[in-house]
């Protein structure tokens, strides 16, 4: 009679992680449209932007949105996050309610790499469970309803670490290129991101060494490298003419 209470509990949990559980072979979307949901009240009601969404995040945006690309860059700030707010600053929003949007939207993105990760180790209802501890936690979720940059920056992490977890039995063109994009976007949303891209780069390349498939696998790898390089390079231009140095912040 005493694990009554327990059987009935762990029934419950069962059935709430059946209902979030993806099919096989399908993404987690129920997941992700819960962390939007999570988002919005933050989104609605957090007005008070921080000092650094004042003072550079916003008035980029702003001129952005406006199509005003001369000035919508500052050379401290790498530019993704703006560019993926600019779209809604464009349909009228306010410029801080656009970043929102933005860290919002990669907050929910985060859940699928988040889930092929743990699947990859573990079972699907463990990756539930995994998911469900990423949006319980109460800074990334604040973060988010700041429209800061870090949401972003956990999405590419998220997304590189799944490339390279995807490589080590699957070496296939589109994982190549997913770890190109992560890499490249990496660099592209905080200055340290570049420390990531090049460490995310050395982890595939010793793995390549590792299964003795450098010499094969070894042209992915630098598609791989190329496509980050395609989408970082003109933003060094930028810098080394802004600043005389060809950085990424």
């Amino acid at each position: 009679v005493s694990d009554l209470p327990t059987a009935v509990q762990k029934s419950k949990l069962d059935a709430i992680t059946g209902w979030l559980m993806p099919q096989a072979g399908r993404p987690p979307w129920r997941l992700a449209v819960l962390a939007l949901l999570l988002c919005i009240p933050l989104v609605l009601f957090n007005v008070s932007p921080g000092p650094d969404a004042t003072a550079f995040y916003s008035p980029m945006i702003r001129e952005l949105g406006d199509g005003n690309f001369a000035r919508g860059f500052h050379p401290m700030i790498p530019p993704l996050h703006m560019l993926a707010a600019a779209p809604f600053a464009a349909m009228g929003l306010d410029a801080f309610m656009a970043s929102k949007l933005a860290a919002s939207l990669f907050f929910a993105l985060t859940i699928f790499p988040l889930f092929g990760i743990v699947r990859r180790f573990w079972d699907a209802q463990t990756a539930v469970w995994a998911c469900l501890l990423f949006l319980c936690c109460s800074r990334l979720l604040r973060l988010a309803g700041a429209g800061l940059l870090d949401c972003g920056k956990t999405f590419l992490l998220a997304l590189t670490l799944y490339a390279l977890c995807r490589l080590w039995r699957e070496r296939t063109a589109a994982i190549f290129m997913l770890l190109g994009l992560g890499a490249g976007g990496l660099a592209l949303i905080r200055g340290e991101g570049v420390l990531f891209s090049a460490l995310a780069f050395g982890c595939a390349t010793v793995m390549l060494f590792w299964q003795r498939r450098v010499w094969r696998e070894g042209l992915g790898l630098l598609a791989a490298m190329f496509l980050a390089g395609a989408m970082v390079v003109p933003w060094m231009l930028w810098e080394m003419r802004a600043t005389g140095y060809p950085v990424t912040d």
